[in-house]
């Protein structure tokens, strides 16, 4: 049952769906005004000077003034740092920002060689009227992020809510207890966010056990498996009044949904994982022990102390070969406004899974969660996929290439690349 007399003490939940029209309208960050570089030769959205082929942004950086202004905001911010690990980076990987970032990742990689580079390349969820031609050169700007990004990154993980990712989203990733709009950027902005937010916690954590982000970069991309593969469980479904114990014992399924094109993580072959668990203190890790010395004797995970242990217990035993990395924290994800209202009606404020309903004019104010990063099969047939698709394209069609400085040979050497990276995701070169 619900207290009504503790809702007085907690945040007022809002529903934007019907306000939101970008997603800085609500947005909470206040940035330092050197954070921000403007780009005033192209403009967002329009239709006679769009920013939509990867070369313009390649381009742009190779311009002194403004490269030397960028770079001087690295810089200031580097100098600042008293033991910096590397650089994490969100970058659009479909238009012209794709060029302008993997840019910059080749200048970190030059300037900060010994620091690890986690490239982030995000791709829209919903392409709204789009003709075939938008949609080629869509897949040729990915094309081309991802050849930049396998040379220039320590490790790169592609993020979007389509299934597909490449021509079009394809249909949407579902979640057992999300009511989402997958054309509505709000939401798939706010799932994308959230496996960002968890999966990096394993290196920005300032308790628990320490781990560098090299360490978690060098392990995901051994063999040269620079490509892997995002997943995110929103909400980690625990019952109100259940344990972790409890609810691995019983749980049916895979914990995550996958959360990058043209991937699947279910039955799939995982290899290394960094995987993230947060929201579940350890005071509801198991029930207080029953069944005297016995029990104990002939379940292991009685011997588990901790969350971490009782999650890596867990995937030793229900994925084989798998080398797996687990942190948790204790501290769930805030999801008060301006956060879409956009759970099932039997998620709980808590983010408990529940069987009575929520109540209509009740939001959900925190919720575990549970993200990863995996090295897997899946990831080299994202690579095949994508190749698949970009093979097709004539590269002597789109002027707007040509016209910007790509040359064939560039773009045969990109095809070659993505092709080659393929390769080091069967398992017959391993050693």
């Amino acid at each position: 049952m619900i207290n009504t007399e503790a809702l007085g003490s907690l945040p007022k939940v809002y529903n934007l769906d019907n306000v939101v029209n970008v997603w800085a309208d609500y947005l909470q960050t206040r940035y330092h005004p050197r954070t921000v570089s403007l780009i005033n030769q192209y403009e967002n959205n329009s239709g006679t000077n769009p920013f939509d082929v990867f070369n313009y942004g390649a381009n742009l950086w190779k311009m002194e003034q403004f490269q030397d202004d960028f770079i001087d905001r690295i810089r200031l911010y580097v100098e600042e740092c008293e033991n910096m690990q590397g650089f994490h980076i969100l970058v659009d990987g479909s238009d012209g920002f794709a060029g302008l970032g993997t840019s910059a990742v080749e200048y970190l990689e030059d300037e900060y060689s010994t620091k690890s580079r986690l490239v982030f390349p995000a791709i829209p969820s919903s392409f709204i009227n789009t003709t075939p031609r938008q949609d080629s050169v869509r897949v040729l700007n990915l094309a081309l992020s991802f050849h930049s990004l396998a040379d220039h990154s320590s490790l790169f993980v592609p993020l979007c809510t389509g299934s597909s990712g490449w021509r079009q989203p394809g249909a949407p990733r579902q979640f057992p207890h999300l009511l989402y709009n997958e054309s509505f950027a709000y939401h798939s902005s706010a799932i994308l966010a959230t496996a960002l937010d968890t999966m990096t916690l394993r290196y920005r954590l300032k308790t628990g056990i320490y781990s560098q982000l090299s360490e978690m970069t060098d392990t995901l991309s051994r063999l040269g498996r620079r490509a892997a593969v995002a997943s995110l469980g929103l909400p980690f479904a625990m019952g109100y009044d259940t344990y972790l114990q409890d609810t691995l014992e019983k749980w049916e399924g895979p914990l995550w949904q996958t959360l990058s094109p043209s991937s699947n993580l279910e039955n799939d072959r995982v290899w290394i994982q960094s995987v993230v668990l947060r929201g579940v203190p350890e005071l509801r890790l198991r029930r207080a022990q029953r069944g005297g010395r016995m029990q104990q004797d002939t379940n292991p995970a009685y011997m588990c102390s901790t969350v971490q242990e009782m999650l890596s217990l867990f995937f030793s035993c229900c994925s084989y070969a798998t080398a797996s990395h687990v942190t948790s924290a204790n501290v769930p994800c805030n999801v008060t406004s301006p956060f879409p209202q956009f759970f099932s009606e039997f998620v709980g404020l808590d983010g408990s899974v529940r069987i009575e309903r929520r109540p209509q004019n009740i939001g959900v104010y925190s919720v575990p969660a549970i993200a990863g990063i995996h090295s897997c099969r899946s990831a080299g047939e994202m690579l095949e996929a994508l190749h698949s698709d970009v093979r097709k394209l004539k590269l002597k069609r789109f002027h707007n290439f040509c016209n910007s400085g790509l040359e064939e040979d560039e773009y045969r050497e990109c095809l070659d690349h993505l092709a080659n990276l393929r390769e080091c995701y069967h398992e017959e070169f391993d050693i």
